[in-house]
Protein backbone atom coordinates (compact mmCIF):
# COMPACT_ATOMS: atom_id res chain seq x y z
CA UNK A 1 0.00 0.00 0.00
CA UNK A 2 2.98 2.49 0.36
CA UNK A 3 4.37 1.61 -2.21
CA UNK A 4 0.96 2.86 -4.16
CA UNK A 5 0.76 5.90 -2.57
CA UNK A 6 4.58 7.06 -3.18
CA UNK A 7 3.63 6.41 -7.04
CA UNK A 8 0.54 8.63 -7.01
CA UNK A 9 2.16 11.45 -4.92
CA UNK A 10 5.53 11.04 -7.35
CA UNK A 11 3.00 11.19 -10.27
CA UNK A 12 0.98 14.30 -8.99
CA UNK A 13 4.35 16.16 -7.88
CA UNK A 14 5.68 15.69 -11.57
CA UNK A 15 2.59 17.27 -13.17
CA UNK A 16 3.41 19.86 -10.58
CA UNK A 17 6.33 20.91 -11.70
CA UNK A 18 5.45 19.91 -15.50
CA UNK A 19 2.72 22.47 -15.12
CA UNK A 20 4.80 25.08 -13.80
CA UNK A 21 7.55 24.86 -16.44
CA UNK A 22 4.90 25.55 -18.87
CA UNK A 23 3.56 28.38 -17.09
CA UNK A 24 7.17 29.63 -16.65
CA UNK A 25 7.64 28.96 -20.45
CA UNK A 26 4.62 30.61 -21.48
CA UNK A 27 5.03 33.98 -19.61
CA UNK A 28 8.39 34.17 -20.70
CA UNK A 29 7.31 34.12 -24.18
CA UNK A 30 4.86 36.89 -23.67
CA UNK A 31 7.23 39.30 -22.00
CA UNK A 32 9.50 38.51 -25.22
CA UNK A 33 6.19 39.83 -27.46
CA UNK A 34 6.16 42.88 -25.18
CA UNK A 35 9.08 45.20 -26.38
CA UNK A 36 7.70 44.10 -30.56
CA UNK A 37 3.82 44.72 -29.70
CA UNK A 38 4.60 48.15 -28.27
CA UNK A 39 7.46 49.12 -31.39
CA UNK A 40 4.38 48.06 -33.76
CA UNK A 41 1.91 50.86 -32.31
CA UNK A 42 5.12 53.58 -32.55
CA UNK A 43 3.85 55.78 -34.46
CA UNK A 44 6.75 56.69 -35.77
CA UNK A 45 7.63 53.85 -37.31
CA UNK A 46 6.01 53.06 -41.04
CA UNK A 47 4.63 49.95 -41.43
CA UNK A 48 4.82 50.26 -45.39
CA UNK A 49 6.96 51.34 -48.04
CA UNK A 50 6.88 52.91 -51.44
CA UNK A 51 9.25 52.06 -53.69
CA UNK A 52 9.85 53.01 -57.35
CA UNK A 53 10.67 49.75 -59.79
CA UNK A 54 10.65 49.44 -63.21
CA UNK A 55 8.67 52.70 -63.24
CA UNK A 56 5.94 51.11 -61.18
CA UNK A 57 5.17 52.38 -57.93
CA UNK A 58 5.00 49.54 -55.23
CA UNK A 59 3.88 49.37 -52.03
CA UNK A 60 6.11 47.04 -49.65
CA UNK A 61 5.32 45.05 -46.86
CA UNK A 62 9.10 44.44 -45.31
CA UNK A 63 8.19 45.95 -42.29
CA UNK A 64 5.14 43.90 -41.22
CA UNK A 65 6.54 40.67 -42.66
CA UNK A 66 9.86 41.07 -40.40
CA UNK A 67 6.99 41.13 -37.07
CA UNK A 68 5.05 38.44 -38.44
CA UNK A 69 5.20 36.30 -34.97
CA UNK A 70 3.05 39.41 -33.55
CA UNK A 71 0.43 40.10 -36.52
CA UNK A 72 -2.77 37.83 -36.72
CA UNK A 73 -3.84 39.95 -39.33
CA UNK A 74 -2.90 42.85 -41.65
CA UNK A 75 -5.87 44.77 -43.45
CA UNK A 76 -5.03 47.32 -46.49
CA UNK A 77 -6.96 49.74 -48.50
CA UNK A 78 -6.14 51.71 -51.69
CA UNK A 79 -7.60 55.06 -51.97
CA UNK A 80 -10.08 53.78 -49.21
CA UNK A 81 -10.55 55.30 -45.88
CA UNK A 82 -11.73 51.29 -44.60
CA UNK A 83 -8.90 48.51 -45.70
CA UNK A 84 -10.48 45.76 -48.06
CA UNK A 85 -7.65 44.17 -48.58
CA UNK A 86 -5.87 41.06 -46.56
CA UNK A 87 -2.19 40.63 -46.77
CA UNK A 88 -1.88 36.71 -45.69
CA UNK A 89 1.28 36.71 -43.80
CA UNK A 90 3.01 33.22 -43.14
CA UNK A 91 2.82 31.67 -40.01
CA UNK A 92 5.80 32.38 -37.83
CA UNK A 93 8.38 30.28 -38.89
CA UNK A 94 6.72 29.86 -42.42
CA UNK A 95 8.41 30.44 -45.78
CA UNK A 96 8.00 34.68 -47.03
CA UNK A 97 8.77 33.45 -50.36
CA UNK A 98 5.37 31.75 -51.13
CA UNK A 99 4.01 35.32 -49.99
CA UNK A 100 3.21 38.65 -51.63
CA UNK A 101 5.54 40.56 -50.19
CA UNK A 102 4.72 43.88 -52.53
CA UNK A 103 1.33 45.42 -54.23
CA UNK A 104 2.14 47.40 -57.54
CA UNK A 105 -0.32 50.36 -57.13
CA UNK A 106 -2.24 51.77 -60.02
CA UNK A 107 -1.10 55.22 -61.12
CA UNK A 108 -4.46 56.80 -59.39
CA UNK A 109 -3.20 55.90 -55.81
CA UNK A 110 -3.22 58.89 -53.75
CA UNK A 111 -3.44 56.94 -50.50
CA UNK A 112 -3.33 54.01 -48.31
CA UNK A 113 -4.97 52.89 -44.99
CA UNK A 114 -3.89 49.87 -42.77
CA UNK A 115 -4.77 48.39 -39.27
CA UNK A 116 -3.33 45.26 -37.87
CA UNK A 117 -4.85 42.92 -35.27
CA UNK A 118 -2.33 41.61 -33.36
CA UNK A 119 -2.03 37.75 -31.91
CA UNK A 120 -3.31 38.86 -29.07
CA UNK A 121 -6.57 40.09 -29.99
CA UNK A 122 -5.75 43.42 -29.75
CA UNK A 123 -6.17 45.84 -32.61
CA UNK A 124 -4.38 48.57 -34.28
CA UNK A 125 -5.45 52.37 -34.82
CA UNK A 126 -6.36 52.66 -38.26
CA UNK A 127 -3.47 54.44 -40.17
CA UNK A 128 -3.27 56.62 -43.36
CA UNK A 129 -0.11 57.36 -45.66
CA UNK A 130 -0.25 59.75 -48.56
CA UNK A 131 1.01 58.83 -51.83
CA UNK A 132 3.00 62.22 -53.50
Amino acid sequence: MNNKIKKVRTFFILIIIILLIVSVSFYLYTQSQKPLIDELNDENISWIALKKEDGELRLTFDYLIHHKCVIKEVRYGINQSMPNNILVLPTCNGDIKKIETYRTLPPSATSISIYLTLNNGRESNLREYYIE
